[in-house]
């Protein structure tokens, strides 16, 4: 019971916290009520402490600290000369760029170029931003001091005047003296440091104002020359030229040349470790992991039609490592990158994905597959292309054809239904007709000059199925990878997929399909050059809302209020399954804490979430303390008994008088517990029926718990012999059935007790303990069929109950007869009879 106590005393602390916090709001709001009170403060002055002479020995050491932390700091700010020689190239690199962005927003570059003039300003901003942290964190310690040394000068003036009036010993005089005089050096050292700091802070600051002044202006130009390219128009194909009016293919074709060059070539220098590491790194894990797989895929492949499929993936390697190895770069690759470099890594991208495309679903769509990868070769070479307009409509008008055709012959065929699988059954093809529709729309735009069109459709159609191949051969490449995982000894030595492995690799399979799903659209919406717009779109929709009251309710809080409840959840569950299947049955721990530590871990999951989503919601936790109060005293006078149960279930958790599994009678109710919830537990009978049972009564009511201890139980026989048997035979053969069935127990022996003389039988008990309570009443039926088995082979017989009646013949004097009624009068009786 003081256990209990002092559990609720633990539960109820919250609640009193919470009150006793909403104290302080309403002694404030009283202080706040009462003028009184702020003038009685305002009339009292605290007298300054009175100077002794003998803290200036103290001060003096206090002081020679403080100076030597200040000249380490000065010292240790020499380093901060490192980035002022950074400014300075930074500028030079800068002049060029923003000079390149004016120029282009002036409409003497493509939407391309502005791309990557912005990305190269991006990474300039950023490491403007880096050196501009640094230095006011600098600027503002020396700011802070200064105030301290302002404050330390005030205070020795006064410590020299006390001296001076009190006619101090001449050392003391000395020491105020000479540590004024290194206050006002090192006061002067630090202002000029300051200076210093904040001069090159104005000079980086101005330098990043002018650089997003730039990226803005560049971007209000990308966008409007998107809209541009989207709805402009040009001349129909027949009345195109190789070159532009005015010529110069050749002098552009060079010129752009160089500037993705340049572009490619300083990004990759830039980042040239970090691209080498990420780039060989995955390689090394893919291969390696490769290595240790194939041999296990290779001795399932026999027997099992999964692993079959996976090592067709994985053997050869060169598709399954390029294509992870690629994706990996491009996911983890610095930014921002030049445009050159993400079309590089699709084209590249692409050529291991249609390998492994093609071995996975063999010949049949190998038209359409190598088409798409055709088609993916222009893209990097599209800004080359443009330069010459009758060479870029005839290759978008063999792009479109090229892949319309393909997909159409495939479709009909029934190629397409047959090779995709699940849901994407139905929706495949219908993504393959609308592909179609647009890419002969594409075609009629190109032809009869709707050029702006024609490119978005073409780039986005194309590109849309291209990242399709892609995604579905990693998706491909990793499931592989699982299932072969699934089948190690490493797996194996996991519960989680030792108890049900193909319930694992369906939740992994499902995980892997969404994420691939979510990143194919996203890619998508790239490929459509969609991306911007969506965020934007999708900003100004979460944004939309409500007011009540001065709260504001919006679509992205209410969104993130039900995503992060959803998450939570999803959170809890696995955190229980994996604390109950894997990490908890391997701990020395009693039966039923495993239970309350999955339990108690659960309830923190799900309430850290509720939290953190009404803080994602807008609501301040920190106004809410009264409330919280309020509530605390409501829901104890009115749910009281919901209260009472989530406290019993918290109390059953901890103290375990009632434990999930266990066997317990209450009342009339007799079954085993299969859940202990937040207000009521489940107890199931041994009938099937499944009884929701309050907490409160397994804590307030008598309980008869079969199984706290253990799970032994004790079986009972009575049986019944006739008279005349031998006690002792009958002894020996009831302890020799029970000796011989295996589940019966040998410590504690079974017993034969000689319960007594039965009105027609000799009685006797027949005691001995199974091992688990579920096969109590299997064994004691089994028992009974061996007792009697035995004792029909030994010639003992199992009487039945009966009654013996001796009726004894009434003598000729007898005054009464039996055939005559009590009432009648006695008649002689004849003779003879």
């Amino acid at each position: 019971m003081k256990h209990a106590a002092s559990t609720i005393v633990l539960l109820l602390a919250p609640v009193l916290l919470a009150l006793t916090g909403a104290w302080p709001v309403v002694a404030q709001d009283a202080a706040a009520a009462d003028p009184t009170s702020e003038t009685a403060e305002e009339t009292v002055e605290e007298a300054p402490p009175p100077i002794s002479l003998a803290d200036i020995p103290a001060e003096r050491a206090a002081f020679e600290k403080k100076s030597r932390d200040i000249r380490n700091r000065l010292e240790d700010s020499q380093s901060l000369d490192s980035i002022r020689e950074e400014i300075d190239p930074l500028k030079e690199e800068l002049a060029p760029i923003l000079e390149k962005i004016q120029l282009a927003t002036a409409g003497e570059s493509g939407i391309g170029q502005l791309m990557d003039l912005d990305s190269e300003a991006i990474r300039h901003a950023n490491l403007l931003e880096e050196a501009t942290a640094h230095l006011d964190s600098a600027t503002r310690k020396f700011e802070e001091d200064l105030t301290e040394l302002d404050s330390l000068t005030q205070r020795w003036v006064a410590l020299q005047h006390e001296a001076t009036e009190r006619h101090a010993p001449d050392t003391l005089i000395e020491q105020t003296t000479g540590t004024l005089a290194e206050l006002e050096e090192l006061t002067g050292a630090v202002e000029e440091r300051r200076n210093d700091i904040l001069t090159v802070l104005a000079e980086a600051t101005e330098l990043s104002s002018q650089v997003a002044d730039y990226r803005a202006q560049a971007a209000a130009q990308r966008r409007e020359m998107m809209v541009q390219s989207v709805t402009s128009e040009g001349e129909p194909i027949w009345s195109l030229h190789w070159e532009r009016q005015g010529g110069g293919l050749y002098r552009h074709f060079v010129l752009r040349l160089k500037n993705d060059a340049g572009h490619l070539a300083s990004y990759s220098r830039d980042n040239a470790d970090q691209l080498a590491l990420i780039f060989f790194g995955s390689l090394a894990v893919v291969l390696v992991l490769r290595w240790r797989l194939k041999a296990p895929a290779q001795r399932r492949a026999a027997e099992e039609p999964a692993a079959a499929r996976a090592l067709e993936v994985i053997d050869p390697a060169w598709p399954m490592a390029l294509i992870l190895t690629l994706a990996v770069t491009a996911w983890l690759a610095p930014t921002p990158a030049p445009r050159i470099f993400y079309r590089l890594l699709l084209l590249l991208m692409a050529l291991p994905a249609a390998a492994l495309t093609l071995r996975m679903v063999g010949s049949s769509l190998r038209a359409s597959v190598l088409a798409l990868v055709a088609a993916l070769v222009f893209f990097p070479l599209q800004s080359y292309l443009e330069l010459s307009p009758l060479l870029d409509r005839i290759v978008l008008l063999a792009q479109c054809l090229a892949v319309g055709a393909a997909l159409t012959l495939d479709l009909r065929r029934g190629r397409w239904a047959t090779a995709l699988s699940g849901r994407w059954q139905k929706i495949g093809p219908w993504i393959i007709r609308i592909s179609i529709l647009l890419l002969g729309v594409s075609s009629l735009a190109a032809i009869f000059g709707l050029i702006g069109p024609a490119r978005e459709i073409r780039t986005g159609v194309i590109g849309s199925l291209g990242f399709a191949i892609i995604h579905r051969a990693i998706f491909l490449a990793l499931d592989s990878i699982v299932v072969i995982w699934l089948g190690t000894r490493s797996a194996e030595s996991l519960r989680v997929v030792r108890n049900d492995p193909e319930r694992t690799h369906r939740f992994l399979r499902k995980a892997l399909g969404i994420l691939a799903t979510g990143s194919w659209l996203a890619s998508s919406l790239f490929a459509f050059d969609l991306s911007e717009s969506a965020s934007e779109t999708a900003r100004r929709f979460l944004g939309l809302g409500v007011t009540v009251r001065d709260v504001q309710i919006t679509i992205g809080e209410v969104l993130a209020f039900v995503l992060i409840v959803s998450a939570s959840f999803l959170l809890a569950r696995i955190i229980t399954l994996l604390l109950d299947e894997e990490f908890l049955p391997r701990l020395p721990l009693q039966r039923g804490i495993p239970y309350a530590i999955s339990t108690l871990a659960r309830y923190v999951i799900l309430l850290s979430g509720f939290a953190l989503a009404l803080v994602a919601a807008g609501l301040d936790l920190s106004k809410a303390t009264f409330l919280a109060g309020a509530f605390g005293i409501g829901i104890g006078f009115g749910l009281q008994n919901v209260v009472n149960n989530f406290v019993s279930g918290l109390i059953l958790l901890f103290e375990r008088p009632v434990q999930v599994g266990d066997a317990i009678e209450v009342g009339t109710l007799l079954g085993e517990v299969t859940d202990i919830g937040i207000r009521a537990s489940t107890v199931r009978t041994f009938q099937g029926a499944e009884v929701i049972v309050p907490n409160g009564n397994l804590i307030s009511k008598e309980v008869v718990n079969w199984t706290l201890s253990n799970r032994r139980r004790r079986v009972e026989i009575l049986i019944g012999v006739a008279y005349g048997t031998d006690p002792e035979q009958v002894i020996e053969i009831l302890l020799g059935v029970a000796k011989a069935h295996p589940d019966v127990q040998e410590d504690p022996a079974p017993s034969v007790v000689f319960t007594g003389f039965g009105d027609s039988s000799l009685d006797f008990q027949l005691k001995c303990w199974v091992e688990r309570f579920e096969l109590a009443v299997e064994v004691a039926s089994e028992l009974r069929v061996a007792v009697n088995r035995a004792l029909a082979d030994a010639g003992i017989e199992i009487p039945f109950p009966q009654r013996d009646i001796n009726v004894h013949t009434v003598g000729e004097g007898s005054p009464l007869s039996l055939a005559q009624s009590p009432s009648e009068p006695p008649q002689d009786s004849e003779p003879g009879s």
